[in-house]
């Protein structure tokens, strides 16, 4: 069976036509959200009958607009140090959290917390790397209440523990591949 990749889209009111590989499924502007998930559902369910791979939706393409996006985002660098919920994350853009968490996703294709989550270790790997600052208050910058759950979670995401991070970012653990892609070698003595 071949795969082809699918674009797969469903519209309010006529759309423009179907691109090459694209299933389009064009629904009343006035029905409920309900019935867009069921035509999503069905969309989805021919394509793999007809043996097709559907492309996850494009970011950006539905959800929130790109400016409530970057509010949020700008929140959260804000106040990367701080407790972060997705209520404070919500009133941001002034919408409910249940709504905000979905519309979020849909926009990004990650939850809240997996976005906050991420850029608190984007921003945990520039403070292990750029300073010497203990691990204690590497984890306290970034958010965590103790050193022992920031390295659990880093662990989690990087792949090694923030010391081992560290010292092969600066290039002084000869076990370690450099952060830089680049492979420390030992030197006979």
């Amino acid at each position: 069976m071949e795969t082809v990749k699918l674009s797969l889209s469903v519209c309010r009111g006529p759309g423009s036509a179907p691109a090459g590989e694209e299933i389009q499924i064009v629904i009343g502007a006035g029905v409920s959200q309900n019935v867009e998930q069921q035509a999503r559902m069905l969309a989805g369910r021919m394509a793999l009958d007809l043996g097709l791979r559907v492309a996850p939706p494009a970011p950006g393409g539905a959800g929130l607009l790109s400016r409530k996006v970057e509010r949020v985002r700008a929140f959260i660098d804000a106040h990367l140090a701080e407790p972060v919920r997705v209520g404070q994350l919500a009133d941001t853009v002034h919408m409910s959290p249940f709504h905000f968490a979905r519309m979020f996703k849909r926009a990004t294709g990650e939850s809240p917390h997996v976005s906050l989550t991420r850029r608190r270790m984007e921003r945990a790997k520039v403070l292990l790397s750029q300073s010497a600052m203990p691990l204690v208050e590497v984890a306290a910058a970034v958010g965590f209440q103790t050193q022992g759950h920031f390295t659990e979670v880093f662990r989690r995401h990087v792949g090694l523990t923030p010391r081992r991070y560290r010292l092969s970012a600066n290039g002084t653990n000869p076990e370690c591949p450099r952060t830089d892609g680049e492979y420390q070698t030992r030197v006979a003595a």
